[in-house]
């Protein structure tokens, strides 16, 4: 739950001790939903990594106009899924991020734990099994990454 107008967190389920800061410059979903007033849903990374997220505003009816009074967001991380579907298909399954389309907007790799994979422009955000880095360094998957 995040106050307008200042998108202030107000209360993080998993992390019920954390609250006062600002997401204004940190979460861009959280923003254009407060600024477009429409809800929105999609995969995002931001310093806890990748996940899903669901934002809705949350407005006074009873006023004219529309007053936003907060944002609730609602997000679950991807490992879950990844693993899911990796007992499903039998197949081990990485979360590839393209570094050049983020690097502007992410805040910090390390923080979002996110891994370079050396001589491609890929990080890796999740995976299924401990043993996808391995994989994802070989000199052959790497280099059809480029």
């Amino acid at each position: 739950m995040h106050l307008a107008p200042d998108a202030i967190s107000l209360l993080r389920m998993h992390q019920p001790d954390q609250w006062g800061d600002s997401l204004v410059g940190i979460r861009p979903m959280v923003e254009l939903v407060q600024e477009q007033g429409l809800a929105l849903s999609g995969m995002k990374t931001d310093l806890h990594g990748s996940s899903m997220s669901g934002i809705v505003l949350i407005t006074d009816a009873a006023r004219s106009g529309i007053d936003v009074i907060a944002i609730l967001e609602v997000g679950f991380g991807m490992v879950p899924e990844l693993q899911q579907l990796d007992e499903e298909l039998q197949a081990s399954l990485a979360l590839l991020l393209n570094r050049h389309l983020l690097e502007d907007i992410l805040l910090g790799q390390d923080e979002a734990g996110l891994v370079e994979l050396k001589g491609s422009p890929w990080w890796l955000s999740q995976s299924s099994r401990p043993e996808a880095l391995n994989w994802l360094s070989n000199a052959s998957v790497t280099q059809a990454l480029g």
